[in-house]
């Protein structure tokens, strides 16, 4: 696994779905986005900006937001919704490999940082994401698996405790699921 070094990026891309939103962390705050957002910028980032919504497949993230040009770093958290809609290995592979290309044409030189999907470890997750890891190592940027994480049951649920989207599910990473994923995220970034 690979890893950027120091300096921290000025400005950053953290795209996704419900996962990059903050779903069901207590608060917006807590969420891997809001702590990776703190992070860097008390790092020194001028900007950060996200294009994110939950229920999103990356075609769908694709189509519904513009791309924002000069970005030094892109955290590319997405595939969770095209696993858990049956979509195809083979179509989400072409889709995925769109948007990293369509990443790198509006930022050349752009960073990657590549999540794979937040699901059980199966054959299926697998193969999802290692077309993730190809299409993102190949344009030089790094992967981690979300799969173990998932797989640790204290960092999601319990069911029904308010949030700031709602009462949470099982499914969703807990307040200390999206602490993990935002040290993963910082690690990948910050690593030599």
């Amino acid at each position: 696994m690979g890893s950027f070094a120091a300096p921290l990026p000025s400005a950053v891309l953290l795209t996704g779905d419900s996962i990059t939103e903050g779903w069901h962390a207590t608060t917006e705050g807590s969420s891997f986005r809001g702590l990776v957002e703190e992070w860097l910028t008390e790092g020194g980032a001028e900007s950060v900006f996200g294009t994110y919504q939950a229920g999103y497949t990356v075609q769908e993230v694709a189509e519904g937001f513009e791309i924002p040009r000069g970005m030094d770093l892109a955290v590319v958290e997405l595939g969770t919704n095209d696993i858990g809609r049956n979509n195809a290995v083979d179509g989400f592979g072409v889709q995925y490999a769109a948007y990293l290309e369509d990443l790198e044409e509006a930022s050349p030189g752009v960073r990657l940082v590549c999540l794979g999907v937040w699901h059980p470890a199966s054959d299926k997750t697998s193969a999802f994401d290692a077309v993730i890891e190809s299409e993102c190592t190949t344009r030089g940027g790094v992967f981690h698996r979300l799969s173990g994480l998932f797989g640790d049951a204290g960092l999601r649920g319990p069911e029904g405790v308010p949030t700031w989207v709602g009462d949470s599910d099982v499914f969703h990473p807990n307040d200390a699921g999206h602490e993990r994923i935002a040290e993963l995220v910082k690690q990948l970034v910050s690593a030599p």
